[in-house]
């Protein structure tokens, strides 16, 4: 009898010892392949991590004061934000100008509704590749949720008058894009400046570093006019729309 239960205490306790191998493999794979299977989740969950997030800008918004070695920025973000830069800060400034300033040769971009330009900022004079200038053939397509008719087109100006402007843009070269002209029609110039050229009241793009007390170093600055007292462009871009496209950006 005491034999009979020794050997039922046996089976017991290797029974335990089975089911605990069991719940330490509870999956049906082996477990070499449940290893397998999760190094390929971890590799494409860093493959997903690893797409690049365009990063906002520093700064945006009007220019509240200014002094020769920083400015307040009435940040559409942020609040006030103080801005300071160095020698090697690049300066951008984009003025108001007219038809009569677009001329052949001339980099463009234009925005356009329906065919019809509503904007066209000068991006280089004469002579200025478009394909050189940043994410010049990022423009091309329809942006994601725009208006019906809604375009964009950047490239060299082939022709212009004072009903139309035709372009040939970067993504397709060869094939001339015309668009027509209107009294509503804004142009704006992007051109190479410095921190003299900033003034209260002017709307400004800064990309640069934040510090732990949330002062920018700033490494560019894109200066723009402000419409009414606002900055009237997406993410505070003012009349330039992008503001580091141009010269000097």
């Amino acid at each position: 009898m005491n034999f009979k239960l020794r050997f039922a205490s046996k089976l017991v306790v290797l029974g335990g010892a089975t089911l605990g191998l069991a719940a330490c493999g509870s999956s049906s794979q082996p477990i070499s392949a449940q290893a397998s299977a999760s190094g390929a989740s971890t590799s494409a969950a860093s493959t997903g991590s690893s797409k690049k997030v365009p990063k906002p800008p520093a700064a945006a918004g009007l220019v509240a004061a200014v002094s020769p070695t920083q400015m307040q920025v009435q940040s559409t973000t942020s609040g006030e934000v103080t801005v300071t830069w160095t020698s090697t800060t690049k300066f951008t400034v984009t003025s108001l100008g007219s038809i009569s300033s677009v001329a052949n040769g001339d980099c463009v971009r234009v925005v356009t509704l329906s065919g019809t330009a509503r904007q066209i900022a000068i991006l280089g004079q004469s002579g200025t590749s478009c394909s050189a200038l940043p994410n010049a053939g990022n423009f091309g397509g329809r942006r994601k949720n725009a208006r019906p008719g809604f375009g964009v087109i950047v490239g060299t100006v082939t022709s212009v008058s004072s009903s139309s402007i035709s372009i040939n843009p970067v993504s397709a070269s060869g094939t001339s894009t015309t668009a027509s002209l209107s009294s509503t029609t804004r142009v704006t110039n992007t051109s190479s400046g410095s921190s003299s050229n900033l003034a209260d009241g002017d709307c400004v793009v800064v990309r640069g570093s934040t510090n732990s007390i949330g002062t920018v170093s700033a490494t560019a600055v894109a200066i723009s006019p402000s419409v009414s007292g606002t900055c009237v462009a997406a993410g505070g871009r003012g009349l330039g729309g992008g503001g580091f496209g141009g010269a000097g950006g």
